[in-house]
């Protein structure tokens, strides 16, 4: 690699001026958007030991330096944040996917706009620590919206915006407001939300002359700040502990089936035994399970059968 720091040296001028508008589709300013994302990448090295468990099981990751299909060909910022681990990524990937256009595919293919993300990042203007949520998130922001539909989530969330300390700001469009840190101030995000275009986001943003930016140190103010947002984080997104849209059911009937699948059999069928103890045995299948064992009836007895050992008559 051509850059890489074991810490967080500090943003200096350049850092910013890598993301001037003028540069955002140039491969020519590749190497200056490199070392920056290099800086970012020990900046994550950093927080990975400051938080530890704190991070529940989610990995770090960078948006890209230079321009591809999955920036839309343009460098404006570039992120360290965190996400799901690959295998529950994909997972939720394949449920987004059944639920998205091809219009919409084809139109935005920024993976980052399919869930929400928490982390810290820069542009021409100002480093963020941020949480964001996109429009096309579509699980994790109908998650959030199943949840402001209850009042008590709404008293909930808004003790956790509360916890964050000063200033943090509401984005919602691009627009800016104060953050609300009162229940009143929340009862209308949920409607907001449905009508949402473009990103919704909870940031602290630092201009670029901000003196705190160059030093090692915010790393560690970094690190102090990401805890807060992970536990909004953790209140929005959707998981199997925080299913709002009763998904659970649909993932493990989508695992069921696919085992059935691999298998080869499904419940009622009726199947003879072709090798081992039980070789010309008869019998009704009961069930499949997740991991494709195929439980058998045979008479009064019931057995897990291995599918190769079975043929369907």
């Amino acid at each position: 690699m051509l850059f890489t720091f074991d810490s967080f040296p500090g943003f200096g001028p350049e850092d910013f001026d890598a993301f001037d508008p003028k540069k955002w589709g140039s491969n020519r300013f590749n190497l200056e958007r490199m070392k920056t994302r290099a800086k970012l990448e020990g900046l994550g090295r950093h927080l990975e030991k400051r938080l530890g468990d704190a991070s529940g099981g989610l990995v770090f990751a960078t948006t890209m330096d230079h321009p591809h299909i999955f920036n839309q060909n343009k460098v404006s910022h570039i992120w360290l944040y965190l996400d799901r681990p690959s295998e529950e990524r994909n997972q939720l990937g394949r449920v987004i996917d059944k639920d998205t256009s091809l219009r919409q595919k084809v139109s935005d293919t920024i993976p980052q706009h399919q869930v929400a993300l928490a982390g810290v990042g820069i542009n021409n203007d100002f480093a963020t620590i941020f949480l964001r949520v996109h429009a096309n998130a579509l699980l994790d922001r109908r998650n959030l919206i199943a949840r402001l539909g209850d009042q008590s989530e709404v008293s909930h969330l808004a003790v956790l915006l509360a916890r964050l300390g000063d200033g943090f700001q509401m984005v919602l469009d691009e627009a800016l407001a104060p953050l609300p840190t009162r229940a009143h101030d929340l009862e209308t995000l949920a409607a907001r939300l449905e009508k949402q275009a473009g990103w919704f986001g909870i940031e602290l943003r630092l201009p670029r002359d901000d003196q705190s930016l160059a030093s090692p140190e915010f790393a560690n103010r970094v690190a102090e700040t990401l805890p807060g947002l992970l536990d909004i984080w953790r209140f929005a997104a959707w998981s199997k502990e925080n299913d709002r849209l009763k998904l659970a059911r649909v993932l493990k009937e989508e695992k069921k089936q696919k085992a059935k699948r691999l298998s080869g059999f499904e419940e009622g069928d009726h199947v003879k035994v072709t090798s081992g103890l039980l070789t010309g045995k008869e019998g009704n299948v009961i069930s499949v399970d997740l991991k494709g064992r195929v439980k058998v009836q045979f008479g009064r007895l019931n057995m897990e059968m291995e599918a190769k050992l079975l043929k369907r008559i």
